[in-house]
């Protein structure tokens, strides 16, 4: 069984973590040359020259990323889908012992899981892939940008390297662009999609095994701080096919919206439910925000995007600080607002009584 916890912690960090490191690693050499290079009297086709080596460092950056990040998918998706599937099987088998669901065959032998995990591993390899392409030419723009404004005149040499270096370094490499005008960073994009490309995976192939073993009630997992499109349904049983007398129709919950039920970074999942032999979750297990930590479930998010916050904040004034080292420019007032922040970070903890996150705080 897939616990909420084991979601937000344990699937996305290596490759969040190894994405943060090359996320600097990109920032840093392009604030490196732009630290070393003149660009005023620089013709273009001088320029694209004289970063040949540098296009050749963010090639070979992102290529070493890319085989771990391949490497780090499968196994983490193989990982979750066992550790999911393998809790489930208990509650399929006692149910058709029970005459109460039909045979299936072993697991391990399941045409259709293993066919579906491939599947599954390749369309996430894809879409982590486009994010990898699009981080590497990021770099390269912002150096495009601060060579133009130079040779416009628009900007001084040391003007254009420290609003590059400084754009770098407050969005990160940016890879999104949300309503409104939001940036996501390269790491955060990355652990949502690992994310919601894990948890998908292992729920999809819950669904199949349910079938397989004409499973036709589940049960959604709860947790504190559910999203506002989840909350109201999770804890539930479900009818799949909505027939059921007792139980409403899966087809009425917020399945199928990208921040609903199993959408886009939902830390939620299904397991099989047996009439007969399961119990249905209390009211307390199903609001664990109000009756495990003494707040609702929505006062538990508000407070869980305000870390977020503060924790983008963090990682904002690190990488700035990092890069305008790199960049030979003035880094105190940098540090000072990291250490503001973190000082922030602490109180808000100290007040409210969640867990410090120090890994999604960090800058590689």
């Amino acid at each position: 069984m897939l616990s909420n916890y084991y979601i937000a912690n344990a699937i996305p960090r290596t490759l969040a973590d190894d994405y943060s490191t090359m996320e600097m690693d990109l920032v840093l050499a392009v604030s490196y040359f732009l630290a070393r290079t003149d660009l005023r009297a620089m013709p273009y086709d001088k320029l694209m020259a004289a970063t040949a080596e540098l296009r050749n460092e963010i090639q070979v950056i992102g290529a070493k990323q890319w085989v771990r990040t391949q490497g780090e998918l499968s196994r983490t998706m193989q990982q979750a889908a066992e550790r999911h599937l393998y809790s489930a099987e208990k509650i399929f088998m006692a149910g058709a012992a029970a005459g109460l669901l039909r045979k299936a065959p072993p697991l391990a032998e399941s045409v259709a899981m293993n066919m579906a995990l491939a599947q599954n591993y390749r369309q996430a390899a894809n879409r982590l892939y486009q994010i990898h392409t699009r981080a590497l030419n990021v770099p390269m723009e912002a150096l495009q940008n601060a060579f133009f404004g130079v040779q416009s005149g628009a900007l001084s040499l040391q003007e254009a390297v420290k609003h590059a270096v400084n754009d770098l370094a407050e969005r990160g490499i940016a890879v999104a662009l949300y309503p409104g005008g939001r940036q996501m960073e390269l790491s955060s994009y990355v652990r949502m999609v690992t994310r919601t490309s894990v948890t998908q995976s292992a729920n999809e192939l819950a669904f199949l095994r349910m079938d397989e073993y004409g499973c036709d009630l589940l049960v959604v997992s709860a947790h504190a701080g559910a999203r506002p499109l989840c909350a109201p349904f999770q804890g539930r049983v479900f009818s799949r096919s909505g027939t059921h007398p007792r139980f409403p129709a899966w087809a009425s919950t917020s399945y199928g919206d990208p921040a609903g039920l199993l959408g886009i970074n939902c830390g939620h999942f299904v397991d099989p439910f047996v009439e007969g032999l399961d119990r249905v979750p209390t009211a307390e297990e199903r609001d664990p925000a109000k009756h495990e930590l003494g707040r609702g479930n929505a006062e538990w998010y508000r407070l869980s995007q305000e870390q977020r916050y503060y924790e983008r904040k963090i990682r904002e004034w690190g990488r700035k600080s990092a890069a305008f080292e790199e960049a030979g420019l003035d880094s105190s007032r940098a540090r000072a607002k990291v250490r503001e922040w973190k000082g922030e970070m602490q109180n808000f903890i100290d007040t409210v009584g969640r867990t410090r996150r120090p890994d999604r705080e960090r800058v590689a």
